[in-house]
């Protein structure tokens, strides 16, 4: 199944043929591929709203990487390309931003910025050039 869930048509007859009394919970669940829960769950939303719509999403907690802090990263990327993460997290810090490191990794690949690490030895001269 798609992360945008079941549609509207396919909730419309589960639940209709469950409340027709086409068979029991489980065997309406059954016989069109979803789990009990899911089927109890459109059951409920509609006796609560009439209606089987998938409910607005909720929202999540908003990302602590604005406009100000993005700039910030930016800014630190084009000044040191082989700044790493630890280091980008202990600088956030100083400016009172406190993420992880997986927190400022998923913001970078949000923000689409790329690091470009610089070789910390040079090149062999016996490596194949292209």
């Amino acid at each position: 199944m798609s992360s945008r869930g079941y549609g509207v048509d396919l909730r419309v007859r589960v639940v209709e043929a469950y409340e027709a009394g086409e068979g029991s919970l489980v065997d309406v669940a059954a016989d069109y591929d979803v789990s009990m829960n899911t089927l109890r769950k459109w059951r409920t939303l509609r006796q609560q709203t009439g209606d089987l719509r998938p409910r607005p999403h909720g929202g999540g907690t908003p990302s602590k990487i604005q406009d100000r802090e993005a700039q910030w990263l930016r800014s630190w990327i084009e000044a040191q390309p082989d700044l790493t993460l630890a280091e980008m997290v202990s600088k956030l810090a100083r400016k009172g931003v406190e993420l992880s490191q997986m927190a400022v990794s998923r913001a970078l690949r949000r923000l689409k910025i790329t690091r470009k690490k610089s070789r910390s030895t040079p090149r062999s001269r016996n490596a194949p050039t292209s």
